[in-house]
């Protein structure tokens, strides 16, 4: 009797061995993704190691619209979804997967800066438990790329602003830079950048220079880089440069009248 008792034992523990390294082997696997705003992203995830039924697929988000982790898809194993609460992605996921297959992904269309955020996928497996994966989202914003002028400059001695390049509301931050091949070392740039609440920033880059009459038409490039661009934007800007005028008289046939003189 003892000798089977021991042996019953031995078979159990192994019995819970089996189980636990079984279980522990189960994971569900994904991976972060990037994507450019306005643009169709996939959060991709799939469970492996295991052939029991997968009672329920469920999408959890935190994002920058909404902090706060919550369900928002339900995916069951007929394939048919269930929205809880979309918050902003409603008519922009749908469900890419195949549950018989054990993968779970979503594509999100038209990504928004607010989508950025972790997701967590969740599959929940009878009789094992829940595995899940988190999936972090990142949307880059592409610059919105100008140069404009203040005043125009007038011929002088003094240094005035000839341009100013403006790269607004991108994320990450641009690189700005201007090409001024045509004046060597006579020109040179002040750039600023301004952070804003939501995670993008605005460039603004001065060119300066004195304004001579040799400078006048010349053109410069304001050149923009940055990683949501396919490629560097370029700006050519020529300068205009204004003469000064100063009233003067004529004799003429009749009275003085005023005209003026340039002083370029």
């Amino acid at each position: 009797m003892r000798r089977a008792k021991h042996v019953t034992e031995a078979v159990l523990r192994c019995v819970i061995l089996l189980i636990i390294q079984s279980t522990e082997s189960i994971r569900v696997i994904g991976g972060s993704s990037t994507v450019v705003q306005g643009e169709d992203v996939d959060l991709s995830c799939r469970l492996l190691e295991t052939d029991e039924e997968v009672e329920q697929i469920t999408w959890q988000k935190s994002t920058l619209e909404e902090p706060e982790n919550h369900n928002f898809l339900l995916i069951f194993p007929n394939g048919v979804t269930d929205f809880i609460a979309s918050n902003g992605l409603a008519g922009r996921v749908q469900f890419i997967g195949n549950s018989k297959e054990n993968l779970g992904s979503i594509r999100i269309t038209a990504a928004r800066l607010l989508d950025e955020g972790t997701f967590t996928c969740i599959f929940s497996v009878f009789p094992s438990g829940a595995y899940n994966t988190e999936i972090t989202l990142t949307v880059l914003v592409p610059p919105v790329v100008s140069v404009t002028v203040g005043v125009p400059p007038v011929v002088g001695e003094n240094e005035v602003f000839f341009a100013t390049c403006l790269a607004a509301g991108a994320k990450p931050q641009a690189e700005v830079r201007w090409n001024t091949d045509a004046f060597g070392s006579l020109l040179r740039t002040v750039t600023n950048s301004t952070q804003h609440a939501n995670g993008t920033t605005t460039v603004v880059s001065h060119l300066l220079g004195v304004p001579t009459r040799a400078a006048n038409q010349q053109q410069v490039q304001c050149v923009v880089n940055q990683s949501a661009m396919t490629t560097e934007r370029t700006l050519t800007y020529t300068i205009d440069i204004h003469c000064k005028y100063r009233p003067s008289a004529f004799t003429g046939c009749g009275p003085s009248s005023p005209s003026n003189q340039s002083l370029c």
